[in-house]
Order: structure tokens, then C-alpha cells, then sequence
């Protein structure tokens, strides 16, 4: 018995073969199974390539720092801490690591009204070698970015609180943060985005939920903020991310929730 195979078969045969050969292999890690763990998580690695990972006991409302510890033979280990508990954790939790592997979190909620809070945490003293202290007294969904400058790093956050989209940032040498109202012409609710260009500017995406829209925002331009449309076609700007170039233009990545499409944006004029 002789098993003819057509062409158009062998064909898809040869792909799917080519395909799984040039797949990749991935190294699978339990980082934590010790009850419902691993909500809302954020990851930074540092500049030997040592992952830590931020993220949510979900039946304890608290908020766990996981890193990895090698043991120089090839292997190693996941060490964990809770760093943060109660409900002001909430589900609006951030993590960056800066260019002295310094672990920055940030962590806060919409109910009660405790603020957000941000701290640096050492994983080798297994301690807070700054804070955690009040960021900001107002509740609400909040991003965090840094921006670093011979040497100095200022934390810069988002956050919307009662419609109003708020910019926050930490000065370096006083320790102390300034608060700034970025927009405040529609209703705002929704997560923002924020990241920041090489001379110190601060760029953010956001939803306005008055008009259904995807906003920026942005103090980089001089006079204070500048609050512009990006896309108005339908119910567009849910769960936006945007980010710098190395030339400082911003990208921004969106969801469509009128076509059910993820839209990308870039700047074309500044």
C-alpha cells in the first residue's frame, strides 16, 4: 500500500516542520505557589541580568517582591518578601530598576483614600533603604517612570484622581515631590501612561472618557502643559502605553474598543 500525499500538503508539511525547528526554547520558573499569586505583575531586570518581579497576593491584598539569586553553578533560586500590605496596595502596582540597580516600587489604590507610595527596596538587606513614603495623598490608577541625569534620578508619576489627570515627581536632592495638573478640560478615569524624553520632559498618554477619546499630554514643548488629541475615531485610548525613542518621539499603543483593533500611533509633526 503506497500513501500518496499532494503537493500542496507536502508543502504545509515542510513549513510546519521549518517553523518547529527554528522555534525557541524557554526556561519555565515557579516564582511563587504559595496561594493566589502573581496578579497585576511587573518586571525589570537589572544590569546583569538579574529579573525581579513585582506583584499581588490576590486573596491577601498584598503586594510581594520576587528576585532571582544564582548560585554561580548555573542555577539558583527565587527569593520572596511581602513589601507592601492592606487594601491602599490595591491593584496599581509599578516596578523600575535604575542604572545602579537600585529597585524602585510604587504602589496605591483607589480605595480608601491612603495615597500612593513609593520606596526603594534592596533585595540583599531584604529592606526599605528609602520610604516607602507618601507620593501623593490623592488615590487613584498611577504610573511610574524615572529620569536619569549625571547621576541624580527623579521619579515621575501619572495619576488620575476625580477626572483630573495629575503629574507627580520626586526631587532628587530635596526628597521632596511637586504635584502638577496636566489636564483638566474632560472627565479622565483611566489608566495613564508615562514616560520621559532625554532633556527631562514628561510625555502621557491617556483616555478622556468624556468624548471616548486617546489623549497626550505633555510639559516637554515649554509654557507649561499642552493637552492634544491623538485619535477621536469612535471609542479609542483603553489601556494605552506610550513610549521615548532615542530620538525623543513618542509612540503610543491603544485599544480600539469601537472596532476591537490594537492601534499604534507615533508623532509625526512635535
Amino acid at each position: 500500500m503506497r500513501l500518496i500525499v499532494s503537493a500542496s500538503i507536502a508543502a504545509a508539511f515542510v513549513l510546519l516542520t521549518s517553523a518547529a525547528s527554528n522555534a525557541q526554547d524557554w526556561n519555565f520558573h515557579v516564582v511563587d505557589d504559595a496561594g493566589d499569586m502573581g496578579g497585576f505583575s511587573r518586571i525589570a531586570v537589572t544590569s546583569g541580568g538579574i529579573p525581579h518581579i513585582l506583584y499581588k497576593n490576590l486573596a491577601a491584598n498584598t503586594v510581594r517582591l520576587a528576585w532571582w539569586v544564582p548560585d554561580g553553578m548555573g542555577s539558583g533560586h527565587w527569593e520572596r518578601r511581602q513589601v507592601a500590605s492592606g487594601s491602599y496596595s490595591s491593584d496599581y502596582i509599578r516596578l523600575a530598576i535604575d542604572a545602579y540597580d537600585r529597585v524602585h516600587i510604587s504602589y496605591g489604590g483607589m480605595y480608601p483614600s491612603n495615597g500612593i507610595w513609593y520606596g526603594i527596596y534592596d533585595p540583599a538587606a531584604e529592606a526599605w533603604t528609602l520610604g516607602p513614603e507618601q507620593a501623593s495623598a490623592r488615590r487613584g490608577k498611577h504610573d511610574m517612570t524615572l529620569y536619569e541625569d549625571a547621576g541624580n534620578v527623579t521619579v515621575v508619576m501619572a495619576l488620575t484622581y476625580f477626572n483630573i489627570l495629575y503629574v507627580d515627581r520626586r526631587d532628587p536632592g530635596s526628597g521632596l515631590w511637586s504635584e502638577e495638573t496636566a489636564y483638566s478640560s474632560s472627565a479622565v478615569s483611566e489608566l495613564p501612561s508615562v514616560a520621559v524624553d532625554s532633556g527631562g520632559g514628561v510625555h502621557v498618554s491617556f483616555y478622556e472618557t468624556g468624548g471616548a477619546n486617546l489623549m497626550y499630554a505633555t510639559d516637554s514643548r515649554g509654557g507649561g502643559w499642552a493637552a492634544e488629541y491623538v485619535d477621536i475615531a469612535g471609542a479609542v485610548g483603553y489601556y494605552s502605553s506610550i513610549v521615548i525613542d532615542t530620538g525623543d518621539v513618542p509612540y503610543i499603543v491603544y485599544y480600539d474598543g469601537t472596532n476591537d483593533d490594537l492601534k499604534w500611533a507615533r508623532l509625526v509633526t512635535p
